[in-house]
């Protein structure tokens, strides 16, 4: 960040759904974090890096993010019912 000069130069990591265009939801997000930083405060969006973290099907995002409670819960009922 260059606050004499009132820019900023972003890192973004993200996963990217499987399937999806890249080029096309890199734009897109460019688009609209370089909108809201701007209007936000007042600076200039000089760059954005985005490095892609890994590619994941929307049923394989939902899982990785389940709240912590439900994946002990659905483990206690897978475990008994197994039994």
């Amino acid at each position: 960040m260059n606050e004499d000069e009132n820019r900023v130069e972003l890192k973004i990591n993200a996963i990217l759904e499987y399937g999806k265009n890249a080029e096309q939801v890199f734009n897109k997000m460019t688009q609209k974090i370089t909108n809201s930083v701007e209007e936000m405060t007042n600076m200039k969006v000089d760059k954005i890096d985005l490095t892609v973290q890994d590619m994941l099907t929307r049923e394989e995002w939902a899982e990785k993010n389940e709240p912590k409670s439900e994946k002990k819960r659905d483990k206690h009922d897978h475990d008994r019912d197994s039994k």
